[in-house]
């Protein structure tokens, strides 16, 4: 169920000591390329304030007023902790060419618009051919994988104050890069559970690295802002990416 990585996220939201360590390296960052993003990000103001001396069910119906972000993680892990609830009762109660149904449905619906309908049925196929705990393994890890990079991304939309088809289309633009950091952090935290919580703040601190490698620099004005999302919501710096870390 991977509750650590839940427990540990939703503790970002009541706590500034995790975006402390995001900020931390973006200040580095700025200061050894002689970037602005540092003081122009904390220029900016988040949605949202809580009050550490109120009771924290109140903190958290202000979270759900005013945090998209909060939002967004409660009904990404709602999913997630459905859809394992699903595999579960598949491989447990239902007949076992039922349940290689179900998986493979499921596992069909996952990959197809990432890899391809070709793809995706040689995948599916390999799959169906082969004990279901790897298709479910490839689930969990895929799902897990992917929710854990957008956690290390909360306090970036925080303060970036996208629109929704804005922040989707500036997630599926880097979405090879984000899964690739998140699957990393996620496979460390599975196999290490007892330090998970400095693997995830690792992984917080090295997010202010790689969020000047992906986006441009933030303006440092909130006129410009509107226009600056719009364009940045689209990334079209790949291969510049991949030229910088094969070289590193």
């Amino acid at each position: 169920m991977n509750l650590n990585i839940f427990i540990i996220t939703s503790y970002s939201f009541f706590d500034q000591d995790l975006e402390k360590l995001f900020l931390c390296n973006l200040k580095y960052q700025d200061f050894s390329k002689n970037f602005k993003n540092y003081e122009n990000y904390s220029k900016l103001s988040s949605n949202y304030k809580l009050d550490k001396s109120k009771h924290w069910i109140t903190n958290v119906t202000h979270l759900f007023k005013f945090s998209r972000e909060f939002k967004n993680f409660i009904k990404r892990y709602t999913n997630y902790y459905l859809l394992n609830c699903l595999i579960f009762v598949s491989i447990e109660f239902l007949p076992e060419k039922i349940a290689s149904v179900v998986l493979g449905f499921i596992s069909f619906q996952t990959f197809v618009d990432k890899f391809g309908t070709v793809f995706s049925i040689i995948l599916v196929t390999i799959l169906q051919m082969s004990n279901y705990h790897y298709t479910v393994l490839i689930l969990t890890t895929f799902y897990g994988s992917w929710n854990l990079s957008e956690d290390l991304l909360i306090p970036y939309f925080n303060k970036i104050h996208f629109t929704m088809s804005e922040q989707n289309q500036w997630l599926n633009t880097r979405k090879g890069v984000l899964f690739g950091i998140g699957l990393v952090y996620y496979i460390m935290m599975q196999k290490f559970p007892l330090i998970s919580f400095i693997i995830y703040s690792n992984a917080f601190f090295n997010m202010g690295f790689l969020i000047t490698k992906i986006t441009n620099e933030i303006p440092d004005n909130s006129k410009s802002l509107g226009t600056w999302s719009i364009t940045e919501s689209v990334w079209d710096g790949h291969d510049k990416f991949l030229g910088e870390s094969l070289t590193s």
